[in-house]
């Protein structure tokens, strides 16, 4: 691989994994798909590539494998590619008095930062903000700050993943500022085959 004037550019390719149980399942596949446009838009810098690599191929096997829900798998990926590309979130603590943890955090899904309940009361504009439960929370620390596979090695309940992954795809979407089409492909099998 190697930096061409427009992006860069593969000059090399061998087959390790050809992922042929992913057409069997159409919602998997529209996940895939979507997990390589959103590579393609968010457009890593030469240094990240071989993390993105990683990661897609990474994620693109566990859909195959079934080891876990495509909505985790979405959410990982999703979190783990925009730190990659320059939009880490600032989890860190809360941005106006540094608080790590209180009973109650917000995370604006626009400026991508905390604020705890004490200062979000201060906030003048409180749109944006999603209130996240201390699990949700810790399970963006998880996926920001590790590294590797190890990425994928935590546990969520329903409620708990269906809230990180509203907080991660609204993130995305202010971020990228349209829904790809393969998003919308994606949640229409997911809604046809209940996944």
């Amino acid at each position: 691989m190697f930096c061409g004037q427009y992006g860069n550019v593969v000059d090399d390719v061998e087959e390790i994994e050809q992922f042929f149980n992913l057409r069997f399942f159409p919602e998997k596949l529209a996940l895939a798909q979507y997990f390589c446009e959103l590579s393609y838009i968010l457009n890593l810098p030469a240094t990240k590539a071989k993390e993105q690599l990683n990661l897609l191929l990474n994620s693109v096997w566990l859909l195959e494998k079934e080891k876990v829900s495509l909505e985790f798998i979405k959410a990982v990926f999703e979190l783990k590619l925009i730190s990659f590309s320059g939009h880490m979130p600032n989890l860190v603590c809360c941005k106006f008095c540094c608080s790590y943890e209180k009973e109650d955090m917000f995370f604006n899904i626009y400026q991508s930062f905390l604020v705890c309940k004490d200062c979000f009361k201060k906030v003048e504009q409180k749109n944006g903000f999603l209130k996240l439960s201390k699990a949700v929370l810790y399970a963006m620390r998880f996926i920001i700050y590790k590294d590797g596979k190890d990425i994928f090695k935590f546990k969520l309940e329903k409620s708990h993943l269906d809230l990180l992954g509203e907080v991660i795809e609204k993130s995305i979407l202010s971020i990228i500022e349209k829904e790809p089409l393969t998003l919308k492909i994606y949640k229409e099998f997911k809604e046809e085959f209940k996944v």
